[in-house]
């Protein structure tokens, strides 16, 4: 080599890094500018959400609290951060702390940081496989790809987006392992994979499940099995080093929640059809048609160790299609087959297969990533928005006077209901709580970590049909002086609205304000207050629920186990519901019916739900056997001993296959019917004429339909007028929130304070219980210590994880010695 070419390689080798840091700053500046001045920034449905989070973290260091406990601000108080993966509100909220305190500052900068964390991560992998150009390339692209843009601007899932580009990563080490089973690439795989867990823990999920249809792949063409097994012992020493994080969110009781399921799957023509974007303002999920191409070239062209990746990706992709939902629902763990979140994943494995296709000639790389760039023009107005420079703080402010939440907080003393069916997603909870002056509120974002989503699933139920009484009773029971409602949501007739307003004034609400689209309702109140609460019936069961939204002064349970109530609990009740209940003892929970239907308790027990006997493999229930029936559009001729013969509505359409049990064993028959000849019995007494049980799913039967001839038996079987509602008495409370404790102090007994309770989070104090969720105080002072859950189980699995991924590197390095 002589001297000039020497120093030609020298520069060259100067010149390639400098102008890849030019360029990622320049692009970087550019995009900035961009988002400033798109007019609608930060967007996307849930991205208030994760600013909420990091705006909760910022503010706990700012108290010298590493990592809260208790976000008191939204669902009554809910461990946010313990169902949340911490990483990216960790991040958020050092972005706000060198932006001052500036949360949309602090989102700017995060949009910029996952920018430039894909170009590092895919250049690192580029430089892995001594090909760093066309990996810088991929990561310039991968942060426009339509996909992410729709997750990041669309959906506004800021965790999902860190993960997606964190993720390229841990697809790389595991290929290299597979590969050379070189006991470095494990020592950075479990570290990734642990980052990974702790940035999103449903997207981590489905990426193993991605990774196990990966291995199945692998293997199939490459039969090679030794490797795979020594990956998974690396994944679960992953999730042992997460287990401070992960212990306590796997104790807990956080449930997934999918919604729609309908929405997760669409035409595969949708997916690749660039048009459809422009005509639908890019809110599609677009899987790309340009990535479609290369994957099926890879599949056909690609040598054995690119195929696998592609293969992947189009399963992936194939999976997403409609016709495919039928199939996937069915699936055990199908929460976590939401195949469209699947395009992301399904680009990692496209595009590292891409860059191990080593035989792919240069004009053939430049074609790909020219169509990709075509490909991904249309998505780019997702970025530039209105360019009409309006502010954040501009548009917020207008938003929260055309719903009325500036004037809620202006009146409010504690907490406001917002009633709008998820319309306004999470922005109308940061409005509430984030935005110009702190205040509390019932609704919120994520709704899987809220204690109290029983609660409010209740208050959109009885909204959305209409049952007012029990609306306006919660707000207050929630402890809501304000209620929010969206006009659009209320039924549109006289009756309805007769009702609607005469509950709101027997509750003390009166109208405060009011718009086209909003109606604002307040209770005056001198400051924070609790509820004492007097309920002539209780209803005990996991569906037990439902049945307080037609009868308001039947009080709801949090717990279904009818062994863990006392006779001298549930004998202060006139009536005891009972519906999905559960129990430890058959023998004890039949005596505590019987004692308490003695002593003049009415006890009403739904056959469709009486729990099934393990021994018996039978519903069975003090003698009475219940049995499945099913009818079609309606139900037959009802004949009753009180009422005659019925003849009811015929089923609503979404309900015309009707699944429901009627009963053996009564002692005395109240109702039957005539099914294929035979007389069956849904409804009568047993033991005595204070244990009634009823079948045929009615209740839910009368809810849908407000059948009146049902409505004769459901006040029968209940003996409580429907427009009576419980007592309740509003009890003045003095709350302190500390960094780790909670200082109540009540004048009375049993008063509910209207914050949540959670569970393991709360230590035990003397005088303090939960009901319904809600944490209930006796009188007197009370300092309730929060802790963070299952904290030394937790830590102790860490380190025991540490010193596995230890001994692990330790054991691999030694056998490839060997």
């Amino acid at each position: 080599m002589t001297r000039k070419q020497a120093a030609l390689i020298f520069i060259l080798d100067l010149i390639v890094p400098v102008a890849t840091v030019i360029t990622t700053v320049l692009i970087a500046f550019i995009l900035s500018g961009v988002l400033i001045d798109n007019g609608k920034f930060p967007s996307g449905d849930n991205v208030y959400f994760h600013i909420h989070k990091g705006m909760e973290m910022y503010d706990s260091w700012m108290n010298s609290v590493p990592y809260p406990i208790l976000d008191t601000k939204w669902y009554n108080g809910t461990e946010l951060f313990r169902y949340a993966s911490p990483i990216p509100s960790v991040l958020f909220a050092f972005f706000m702390f060198i932006n001052m305190g500036n949360a949309f500052g602090g989102y700017l900068v995060y949009i910029l940081m996952l920018f430039i964390l894909g170009a590092v991560v895919w250049l690192r992998i580029g430089l892995g496989m001594d090909r760093p150009i066309l990996g810088y390339v991929i990561g310039m692209l991968m942060f426009f790809m339509p996909n992410n843009l729709y997750m990041l601007f669309i959906e506004g899932n800021l965790s999902g987006t860190l993960f997606v580009f964190i993720m390229p990563l841990y697809l790389y080490f595991m290929y290299r392992y597979l590969e050379t089973g070189k006991w470095r690439y494990m020592v950075r795989f479990i570290p990734t994979l642990t980052v990974l867990i702790l940035t999103d823990m449903e997207y981590t999920v489905m990426l193993l499940i991605a990774t196990a249809l990966f291995w199945f792949v692998h293997y199939l063409i490459n039969h090679r099995f030794r490797l795979l097994y020594r990956l998974f012992g690396g994944i679960l020493i992953s999730y042992m080093i997460s287990a401070i994080w992960f212990v306590p969110y796997f104790l807990g009781d956080s449930t997934l929640t999918v919604g729609n399921f309908d929405k997760y799957f669409q035409s595969l023509f949708i997916s690749v059809f660039p048009p459809l974007r422009i005509v639908r303002n890019n809110e599609v999920f677009y899987f790309g048609l340009a990535v479609l191409l290369l994957i099926i070239f890879g599949m056909l062209c690609a040598g054995v160790h690119s195929v696998p990746g592609f293969v992947v990706s189009f399963i992936l992709f194939f999976l997403s299609s409609k016709m495919m939902k039928p199939l996937m629902v069915i699936i055990p763990g199908s929460e976590y087959l939401l195949m469209i979140k699947y395009f992301s994943i399904a680009l990692g494995f496209c595009f590292l297969s891409f860059m191990r296709w080593r035989t792919l000639k240069k004009w053939i790389q430049i074609l790909v990533i020219a169509l990709l760039i075509v490909d991904i023009i249309p998505s780019l107005s997702v970025i530039s928005g209105y360019q009409d420079k309006t502010m954040p703080s501009e548009r917020l402010e207008k938003d929260a006077s055309d719903t009325l939440i500036g004037e809620a907080k202006e009146i409010s003393k504690q907490r406001i209901a917002l009633l709008d069916m998820g319309d306004l997603g999470s922005k109308g909870s940061f409005l509430v709580t984030d935005f110009e002056g702190d205040l509390e509120c019932s609704h919120g974002g994520y709704w899987d970590a809220a204690i109290t989503r029983r609660n409010v699933m209740n208050l959109d139920m009885a909204l959305q049909d209409g049952y007012y009484p029990y609306l306006f009773d919660r707000c207050l029971d929630m402890g809501c002086d304000s209620v929010l409602i969206k006009k659009g949501y209320l039924i549109d007739n006289k009756i309805a609205l007769t009702s609607f307003k005469g509950a709101a004034e027997r509750l003390g609400y009166k109208l405060a304000d009011k718009n086209d689209d909003w109606l604002l309702y307040h209770i005056g109140t001198k400051g924070r207050f609790g509820v004492k609460s007097k309920y002539k019936g209780i209803g005990i069961g996991n569906s037990a629920y439902s049945i307080s939204l037609a009868y308001p002064n039947v009080e709801e349970t949090s717990d279904p186990n009818l062994n863990h109530y006392t006779f001298e609990e549930l004998s202060a009740y006139e009536i005891v519901y009972l519906s999905g209940f559960t129990y430890d003892s058959l023998t004890d929970a039949e005596e505590l019916v019987k004692k308490l239907s003695d002593s003049g308790v009415r006890i009403v027990v739904l056959a469709d739900e009486i729990p099934e006997n393990k021994n018996s493999r039978t519903k069975t229930f003090l003698g009475v056997t219940a049995n499945i029936i099913s009818f079609e559009n309606g139900y037959p001729e009802l004949e009753t001993t009180d009422y005659g013969v019925l003849n009811v509505d015929l089923f609503p359409l979404n309900y015309a296959h009707w699944d429901c049990y009627y009963m053996n064993g009564l002692d005395k028959v109240k109702g039957s019917l005539v099914d294929e000849g035979a007389k069956i019995d849904f409804y009568g007494t047993v033991y005595n004429d204070n244990i009634t049980f009823l079948g045929l799913n009615i209740p839910l039967y009368y809810y849908v339909t407000l059948d009146e001839s049902m409505e004769k038996v459901m006040n029968d079987v209940m003996h409580i007028d429907p427009e009576e509602l419980p007592k309740r008495e509003l009890v003045p409370l003095e709350i302190e929130y500390g960094p780790d404790s909670l200082k109540i102090v009540s004048p009375k007994d049993g008063v509910n304070t209207t914050i949540s309770y959670p569970k393991d989070a709360f230590e035990d104090s003397e005088g303090v219980y939960n009901k319904n969720n809600l944490t209930v105080v006796d009188s007197g002072e009370h300092i309730i210590q929060m802790v963070y859950p299952h904290i030394r189980l937790a830590v102790g699995i860490s380190i025991f994880g540490l010193f596995c991924y230890l001994s692990y590197i330790i054991y691999l390095y030694r056998r490839s010695r060997d």
